[in-house]
């Protein structure tokens, strides 16, 4: 409880103050993020463009792939529901040396 927390806490202050790693994507907000460890079917990344965090498990995940450290996910989140509303989380396509390993 007290960890989602943080991650909606952190999610919040990344849509309001770093504008920098979000884009409008549809009705949604997408943020890049690499990822950084991976256990169980549970998540961590940190953001490719700030110092933002993220945390999402295998269930937010669009499709049936797993990631590895050092992927880059973009995360898809509804920006008038920070806490619970992540959407859902998919692999990205590499773009110059952030998307590299």
């Amino acid at each position: 409880m007290i960890k989602n927390l943080g991650v909606a806490i952190a999610l919040f202050l990344s849509i309001l103050f770093v504008s920098s790693n979000a884009e409008a994507c549809g009705d949604y907000a997408a943020f890049i993020y690499k990822v950084t460890k991976v256990e169980n079917g549970q998540y961590w990344g940190t953001g490719v463009y700030d110092e933002s965090n993220v945390y999402f498990t295998q269930d937010n995940v669009t499709t049936t792939e797993r990631f590895q450290v050092g992927d880059v996910v973009v995360a898809y989140i509804e920006p008038e529901n920070v806490e619970d509303g992540l959407v859902g989380v998919e692999r990205s396509l590499p773009v110059g040396k952030e998307g590299q390993r």
